[in-house]
């Protein structure tokens, strides 16, 4: 019987060695996305893998661009996720530390000086927002607005109606 479905796989760190990809191709993967929202340093190392196996399996293997850009995203916080509750105060700083159920970093000092009292910041594609009430230095004090949110780690963060260009981040 022949196959009409085509089977995607996404890249990431779990599957950037030649085994694993090898490993995928052989169990019907006839397709690689690359997401371009983290980083894609070294990716042109990997698409020289897959085209190796494509060449030795002689198997056509398409490479699929997600181009949406790359994200502003938080630091790292215990346990992988905290739970903040409603109308909780959280703080987004500068402070590599990992963070729990009061605070997280955001590594973007150049924002973090530019955020004012009443900015949202928007986290996990919009899913939870906070509202800035206060600022101190490299820190901003915000308060939880949404319920049953829970912070993971390097989750998207948005700031609507908030510019910054680019290459100053």
């Amino acid at each position: 019987m022949e196959k009409k479905a085509k089977i995607i796989a996404t890249l990431g760190p779990a599957i950037y060695s030649e085994t694993k990809l090898k490993q995928l191709v052989s169990l019907g993967v006839d397709a690689f996305r690359v997401n371009f929202s983290h980083d894609t340093n070294g990716i042109q190392k990997i698409v020289s893998r897959i085209r190796k196996i494509e060449k030795s399996t002689r198997k056509k293997l398409s490479l699929i661009a997600d181009l949406q850009g790359v994200k502003l995203r938080l630091g790292k916080i215990k346990n992988d996720n905290q739970k903040i509750k409603f109308n909780q105060k959280f703080i987004f700083d500068n402070n590599k530390l990992l963070g729990d159920n009061t605070r997280i970093n955001f590594p973007y000092p150049k924002i973090l000086k530019k955020l004012k009292k009443g900015n949202k910041i928007l986290i996990d594609d919009g899913k939870f927002t906070f509202v800035v009430i206060s600022k101190k230095g490299l820190a901003v004090k915000t308060i939880c607005k949404s319920q049953n949110c829970f912070i993971k780690n390097n989750k998207s963060v948005h700031i609507p109606n908030f510019y910054i260009a680019f290459n100053k981040i």
